[in-house]
């Protein structure tokens, strides 16, 4: 191969890579590859509950009182959850 043949197919490939780096770009945007994998690794769904908690703790939750996934009920709690703050269903079956 000679030189202007070299330069000439570095050319090709320079343009073709070029090309295909301006359609990757706009499949980025088109298919909003961001929002994808936010859904496959569930970081849009622990987003939207630490939304949801939050809003939760800063209406102090006027309808009883209600724990988050990991927390711990300490032994005074428990026995304020006794009786009448019992469910309707569990409530009934006491009777």
């Amino acid at each position: 191969m000679t030189l202007e043949n070299l330069r000439f197919t570095f050319l090709i490939c320079f343009i073709a890579a070029a090309i295909l780096f301006i359609i990757a770009v706009l499949f980025y945007f088109i298919f909003d590859v961001t929002y994808i994998i936010s859904t496959l690794s569930g970081y849009k769904e622990r987003r939207e509950l630490k939304k949801i908690r939050t809003e939760n703790r800063r209406k102090k939750m006027s309808v009883g009182r209600y724990f988050l996934p990991g927390e711990e009920i300490s032994s005074n709690e428990e026995e304020d959850l006794s009786g009448e703050e019992a469910t309707t269903f569990l409530y009934a079956e006491n009777k």
